[in-house]
């Protein structure tokens, strides 16, 4: 028998990976996203929210040989570049936007490729009418 992920674990993890400082409306929107998506069969989880500008050094030095924050050297050259955004550019460091992954069914898997399931995710979100900036997607190279 499958085992179909519960959306209050969708919920609860998102919730804690958004952490304290996001935005309440982003917040909100992000949880509506969820549900609606849950309600279709594609399940929804939130990553990232709220970053401080340390998370943000660390993610921007991966992939580059030297990046120094407040005298720290963030820099991982072992790793691939993930963010083109320094602390302090990043929407994320003020709690205004989100990341989000599709799981597998059961919950356990991130599913990275953008198919038939991110695109109408993707439209759940231009369909509320949202343009995706109101919680911090970034949707223009889905939505082509």
């Amino acid at each position: 028998m499958k085992i179909t992920v519960a959306l209050n674990t969708l919920i609860d993890r998102s919730i804690m990976n958004m952490k304290d400082g996001i935005n309440q409306m982003v917040k909100e929107s992000a949880l509506e996203l969820i549900k609606r998506a849950y309600e279709e069969n594609k399940f929804v989880q939130i990553t990232s929210g709220f970053r401080g500008m340390e998370e943000q050094a660390a993610l921007y030095g991966q992939g580059r040989e030297s990046f120094i924050y407040n005298e720290k050297e963030y820099g991982n050259p072992s790793k691939p570049i993930v963010t083109y955004v320094k602390p302090g550019q990043s929407k994320h460091n003020f709690g205004i936007a989100i990341d989000f992954v599709l799981v597998s069914d059961e919950g356990n898997r991130a599913l990275w490729d953008v198919n038939d399931k991110w695109i109408r995710v993707a439209k759940l979100v231009k369909n509320w009418g949202l343009n995706g900036e109101a919680i911090g997607l970034h949707l223009k190279t889905i939505l082509i």
